[in-house]
């Protein structure tokens, strides 16, 4: 809550004095939900609620619509290429060695069918890599290059399924 607050109040608040308020409000609260966060100090929660309670009562009528702030979705992405790195055991030094090697092929084109063979990364986060850390887009012809060679890495297995007195033929 003290994030939409934050994000929203310039846009129903109209007194100088109710800024300032607010903006000491939301200080405030930010120290006591660090202070309950690395401490664990959960008896400091009420005056959080209370902060927000506080910020959130001095603004005029609200006029539009509420918003989803954008630091949370920022957030959110970044937690996802944290994982991201860690699902990889990844850091700084690799990444750009990876970008060297592999990366910058992949955008400029000049990747091998073997360098993607060899590839451990799986093809979307291949993609999510090279477009959060690089800041760039792989080509649409290389994408379709690669989902030709990810597609032959698919073992395909057939056989016949007994079922009752009827046979049918699958694939895994």
């Amino acid at each position: 809550m003290p994030c939409y607050i934050h994000h929203m109040y310039p846009n129903f608040v109209t007194s100088l004095k109710d800024i300032t308020n607010i903006a000491d409000n939301l200080s405030y609260c930010d120290v006591m939900e660090t202070e309950i966060r690395s401490n664990q100090n959960w008896q400091f929660i009420n005056y959080v609620e209370s902060l927000v309670s506080n910020a959130a009562s001095k603004g005029d009528k609200y006029r539009g619509f509420i918003q989803f702030p954008s630091n949370l979705s920022k957030m959110s992405k970044a937690n996802k290429y944290i994982k991201l790195l860690r699902k990889y055991n990844l850091d700084n030094d690799s990444l750009s060695l990876i970008n060297e090697k592999f990366f910058k092929k992949l955008v400029d084109e000049t990747v091998t069918d073997g360098d993607i063979e060899n590839c451990k990364f799986e093809k979307d986060d291949m993609y999510d890599m090279i477009e959060h850390f690089f800041g760039k887009k792989v080509p649409t012809k290389m994408k379709r290059k690669i989902t030709s060679i990810y597609k032959k890495r698919d073992i395909t297995i057939t056989g016949v399924m007994k079922k009752g007195k009827s046979k049918k033929k699958i694939e895994v």
